[in-house]
């Protein structure tokens, strides 16, 4: 039975987190190999040292590939930071035949991406949120179904090519391939919400060290999502301005209050 192997890089402001799973046909995948190292050259989700970020991605790639006894190629990458962006948008599509097939919704979405765009900003995930057939709406899965015309409702997040091109490189420099990047608080909202709760609507915070990714949730779909420039990081530094105390001693407290508020 063949084995996959699937690597995930999480790049944050505080640790780089690097997740090796096996995934077999038919089976749960398996953690092999996990590492989270501290963070440099990464500040509020952005690179600011090449070589700095660089050296962290290699140490938790390495720690992690050891653990699994594996070596990672191609790796799924997070991004964060105040710089990732959204925005709707609507893709319109003659159906080529009878029923509509998965290839008529791929070429709705791909209708949908060619908006216009600032130069510097790069579209990362489009998501389908709703078809439009013939104008019948709220459908989610059209295919099989007839009608002459297409419509999908996207959502579409964006980042600057600068931001994860970075990234990018400092993952390559590592030796390994970028197969995707994700942004972090979508993927965080695959892992934890339910079908019930974004049906119902939901926000979704993503709380870092020094980011904070939002996703927002309407009618089972994404309507919104974002980054701010906040994160655990600004509240330790407030509990060390309002308690006078230094940064290592703030973070003291926070950590103990947490424990204290999750035990009761």
């Amino acid at each position: 039975m063949a084995r996959r192997i699937i690597t995930a890089i999480d790049v944050g402001s505080s640790k780089i987190t690097t997740l090796i799973t096996s995934v077999e046909d038919g089976k749960c995948p398996t953690v092999i190999g996990v590492c989270a190292h501290p963070s440099k050259g990464i500040k509020k989700g952005v690179v600011v040292n090449i070589d700095d970020a660089t050296s962290a991605i290699l140490e938790s790639v390495t720690a992690a590939e050891r653990m699994a006894g594996v070596t990672v190629s191609d790796v799924y990458v997070s991004i964060n930071g105040e710089q990732v962006t959204s925005l709707n948008n609507k893709g319109v599509v003659a159906v080529a035949g009878s029923e509509i097939t998965i290839d008529d919704t791929y070429r709705a979405i791909e209708n949908a991406r060619t908006l216009s765009l600032p130069d510097n900003l790069n579209p990362i995930h489009i998501i389908p949120r709703e078809f439009v057939v013939d104008s019948q709406g709220g459908i989610k899965y059209p295919i099989g179904m007839s009608g002459g015309r297409l419509e999908v409702e996207t959502h579409i997040i964006t980042a600057p090519n600068s931001y994860w091109q970075n990234i990018k490189k400092c993952v390559e420099q590592v030796g390994a391939t970028v197969y995707d990047v994700i942004f972090s608080a979508w993927a965080s909202s695959l892992a934890v919400l339910t079908d019930t709760e974004k049906e119902l609507g939901v926000t979704l915070l993503d709380i870092g060290s020094g980011t904070t990714g939002i996703a927002i949730f309407q009618e089972g779909s994404i309507v919104y999502s974002g980054c701010i420039p906040l994160g655990g990081s600004s509240i330790t530094s407030d509990i060390a301005i309002g308690l006078q105390v230094s940064l290592e001693e703030a973070e003291k407290i926070k950590v103990n209050m947490n424990k204290l508020f999750d035990s009761k």
